[in-house]
């Protein structure tokens, strides 16, 4: 499950970034207005990277009380202005995929960069470290492009 940690409150998909610390979200460093709930809803999707995060599951998140009187169609407007704020669509999704009558599954790639300290030395381009959580799993994972100075 990805949390914010103190050293990275920030998730990073495509041009998005999602500060989980103040609740926005950014796209190629512009603020992205988004309601809260459509925030809510995009934080437990990025939670769960590549599962189902059923409808209850949302229902639940997003109106704790429980005082929800039409769920259907609030849910399908939050995840409507979500795909908007995404530039996504259901039928043509690259971020948030339906499953109808079950919920919903972000299936973009998660990352979060960090450069690595020490790569630099006689390299024109500098690797990354990556982490990368999908369920109860994480990853790290190195990914270096490097030419030598001297090439």
């Amino acid at each position: 499950m990805i949390q914010a940690r103190d050293w990275d409150a920030r998730i990073r998909f495509d041009a998005f970034e999602v500060d989980l610390r103040s609740g926005e979200l950014f796209r190629e460093g512009q603020r992205i207005p988004l309601a809260n709930q459509s925030f809510l809803a995009l934080s437990a999707l990025l939670e769960q990277p590549g599962e189902v995060v059923s409808r209850d599951a949302l229902r639940a998140r997003l109106w704790p009380d429980s005082r929800v009187v039409e769920f259907e169609q609030g849910l399908n407007a939050i995840i409507n202005r979500l795909r908007d704020a995404l530039g996504d669509s259901a039928g043509n999704a690259r971020f948030i995929e339906t499953l109808p009558r079950r919920g919903y599954r972000f299936i973009g790639t998660i990352r979060s960069d960090t450069q690595i300290d020490g790569l630099t030395d006689g390299l024109t381009e500098v690797g990354t470290l990556s982490q990368v959580s999908c369920g109860r799993f994480e990853w790290l994972r190195v990914s270096v492009t490097a030419r030598w100075a001297g090439e």
